[in-house]
């Protein structure tokens, strides 16, 4: 009989110190507040996300025009709201390093950085970037220093 209850022990140590030491399954997407800065939509937004049982996103790429909507003028006030929305939500954030699409005002002052296809057509600074850099454009977009 003693023999069975230190067996049970284990069996119950094993068992709580597996799930204590179980990996937590993040399950998430991308998500762009910048887009549409309303408070209620981006709460919408969160509830929708929750429901979904997303409990991660990634924010922060493809927002430098909203952290700096003219030269030297930043502005991270709405951006730190929307992560203390997504902490009282229970959604962790990934944050990312906006680096494009440069904002517009940089553009009006060095236009030679705009993106220029193989046709000689100019995109539009607030492009999203979503070109195919590896395939046939890949020399054009190396010229440009991407």
């Amino acid at each position: 009989m003693k023999e069975i209850k230190i067996l049970f022990s284990i069996t119950i140590l094993f068992f709580f110190n597996s799930f204590m030491m179980a990996q937590e399954l993040y399950v998430g997407a991308n998500y762009h507040p910048h887009d549409d800065k309303n408070p209620e939509k981006i709460q919408r937004d969160i509830q929708l996300m929750k429901e979904a049982g997303l409990n991660v996103v990634r924010m922060g790429h493809l927002a430098w025009d909203s952290y700096e909507p003219s030269e030297g003028k930043f502005d991270f006030d709405w951006f730190d709201k929307v992560m203390d929305m997504m902490n009282e939500a229970g959604i962790k954030v990934i944050l990312d390093i906006a680096i494009r699409p440069a904002p517009i005002w940089l553009h009006h002052k060095y236009p030679s950085i705009s993106i220029t296809d193989e046709n000689g057509d100019v995109h539009y600074p607030n492009h999203r970037y979503m070109e195919d850099i590896g395939g046939k454009n890949r020399d054009v977009y190396r010229m440009a220093g991407l």
